[in-house]
């Protein structure tokens, strides 16, 4: 039997779809008079979803505070280095206190 690889991109878009598709319908059901900031919504998932993988994928052993990006061009910080992690969080609070 053939062993399907799963295309971990692939399963971020998809998982960002269907965070996208439920966005869509609380905001016409249950957030209808509420005025929400939706695209800082949007950018705190990205965010988020960043520094999950980001736990994922750098080793432990890795203490850099910028890592060359894993797609792309260019330079991501390091959420398991103490100032890479500091710097999403910062970044998580700015994006949360936009959004309330």
């Amino acid at each position: 039997m053939r062993k399907v690889r799963i295309n971990p991109n692939y399963v971020g878009l998809v998982v960002f779809g269907i965070f996208l598709i439920g966005l869509l319908v609380l905001k016409n059901t249950l957030f209808v008079d509420f005025t929400i900031n939706y695209p800082a919504v949007i950018c705190l998932a990205l965010i988020l979803m960043t520094v999950i993988v980001g736990f994922l994928v750098v080793p432990k052993d890795e203490k850099s505070f910028l890592l060359p990006k894993a797609i792309g061009y260019g330079w991501t910080p390091n959420p398991r280095n103490r100032f890479g992690f500091l710097f999403y969080l910062i970044f998580i609070v700015v994006l949360l206190s936009s959004i309330l």
